[in-house]
């Protein structure tokens, strides 16, 4: 996938966004004793793929919903209600 820059952050060419096994276990991949990344990559998987790119998108990378929903061509209240409800969840598994 070619990466193109713009508006300072690097963005894909191509509308791709189902966020591959290994993109989750890169993003996750935290120290810790406890395990928690191996939960956190399997809790993601569980995720339905708008869910996980806008969460990821948005809480992990730090764009704005008004940036989550141009890259993924949805509008920025569907942006919210996927990470709304991947919040939800994650709060349902004590995460």
């Amino acid at each position: 996938m070619e990466q193109i820059f713009k508006g300072g952050r690097y963005r894909s060419s191509t509308h791709s966004h189902s966020l591959s096994l290994a993109t989750i276990a890169r993003i996750t991949r935290t120290p810790s004793s406890n395990g928690q990344p191996a939960r956190i990559f399997y809790f993601l998987l569980e995720l339905s793929t708008r869910e996980r790119q806008c969460y990821i998108l948005h809480m992990a990378n730090g764009w704005s919903l008004t940036e989550v929903a141009a890259e993924l061509q949805i509008t920025k209240w569907s942006a919210q209600q996927y990470v709304d409800r991947a919040k939800e969840k994650i709060k349902s598994k004590n995460f």
